[in-house]
């Protein structure tokens, strides 16, 4: 029966064109965006090295995107990309400063990459005594004063770069708003009592966090914060390592939403969401943006795609 229907369905010409452009125009009017980057030259790159179509392609799409999450296999280039990027987007007037974040292991091995790249480039790589407590105020500054083209921060002391008060508190007061409506939501429906109690302590939660941001205020007035440093470009390796993002949900005890409150995510989502905002460009670099559950897309979409 179903053969024969599908062979009745396109029998008639008119019918046929009808379904096809019923068809076109609800389901198939959309095209996924194609980066071509074989035209660029990247003025100031060492000439022994030639990038590959598809990491030419990748710094296209960094160059005309506000995010970008380079997902490419282990061992095509995904480093060599991010540095052309980087300067790329300075030289076009695009951004001003790029402060890239790697692992603490691999810190050196990117200031290598990136002065083999680009031998003339002005590259702050500072050491884990440049970032000491005593020293940190003076490596704040050095970022915010000078005309750097690439920071390189490892992922240990990136957290230590202060985040203001002001922001933070804006971000815990939308999060609070959110699950407060979630709350009316569970309430109005009749929802299962451990449900509502879950919502409950995720706002105390935020609440207390809220609260304390009154002593951070002092803070600011003598530090460098995060938003007057200058970096308008944020690229961050092995991205993965920062999946474990809070995310307000009515949804409680399932499985796959495993709702850790990861601070070094956290600090990194309040990053990459004040550096878009303001007009800057975030990048993520990974093999594997998802591992185990599909709400790992969704992740990665609040990171890369939060107004969506």
């Amino acid at each position: 029966i179903k053969a024969e229907f599908e062979r009745w369905l396109f029998d008639d010409p008119e019918r046929a064109a009808q379904l096809c452009a019923l068809y076109n125009e609800r389901f198939n009017a959309f095209r996924v965006r194609d980066y071509d980057g074989s035209h660029l030259s990247a003025p100031g790159l060492n000439r022994k090295i030639n990038l590959r179509p598809h990491q030419k392609n990748a710094v296209w799409r960094i160059l005309q995107s506000r995010s970008t999450l380079l997902h490419h296999e282990v061992g095509m280039g995904k480093t060599l990309a991010a540095l052309v990027a980087a300067m790329e987007s300075k030289r076009l007037g695009l951004t001003r400063k790029a402060m890239i974040v790697v692992p603490n292991h691999i810190t050196s091995q990117w200031n290598m990459s990136a002065l083999a790249a680009y031998p003339g480039a002005n590259i702050l790589a500072p050491t884990p005594a440049d970032l000491s407590k005593s020293k940190r105020g003076e490596f704040l500054s050095r970022v915010a004063t000078n005309d750097w083209d690439i920071i390189i921060v490892p992922f240990s002391s990136f957290k230590l770069l202060p985040v203001s008060a002001e922001t933070q508190s804006d971000f815990y007061q939308r999060e609070i708003d959110t699950l407060f409506d979630y709350l009316s939501e569970l309430k109005a429906d009749k929802s299962p009592t451990r449900a509502i109690k879950e919502i409950e302590k995720s706002i105390k939660r935020f609440q207390v966090k809220l609260d304390n941001l009154a002593d951070m205020r002092k803070d600011d007035e003598k530090t460098i914060t995060w938003e007057e440093l200058g970096v308008d470009m944020l690229i961050v390796d092995e991205f993965h390592a920062y999946k474990n993002l809070y995310f307000s949900t009515r949804m409680t005890r399932i499985a796959g939403l495993t709702n850790s409150d990861s601070q070094r995510a956290f600090d990194m989502f309040v990053k990459f969401s004040w550096t878009q905002h303001n007009g800057g460009k975030v990048i993520g670099l990974t093999g594997t943006p998802v591992t185990n559950t599909l709400a790992e897309f969704f992740t990665m979409q609040r990171y890369f795609q939060l107004e969506t």
